[in-house]
């Protein structure tokens, strides 16, 4: 059976309340099994460490 795999789109992955979000729901599929991806187009790495 093949995962589901799911591309976060975003403008970067600093600090901020929605970028925060977005890594906590991406971190909660990633443990119930999807394969999250994401796609940034302005470079700040704050959250790289977590992903």
């Amino acid at each position: 059976m093949s995962r589901s795999r799911i591309l976060c789109v975003t403008d970067s992955l600093h600090s901020g309340s929605s970028q925060s979000q977005l890594v906590e729901i991406a971190l909660f599929l990633c443990q119930i099994g999807y394969d999250v991806e994401f796609m940034v187009y302005k470079p700040d790495d704050s959250y790289e460490y977590d992903l």
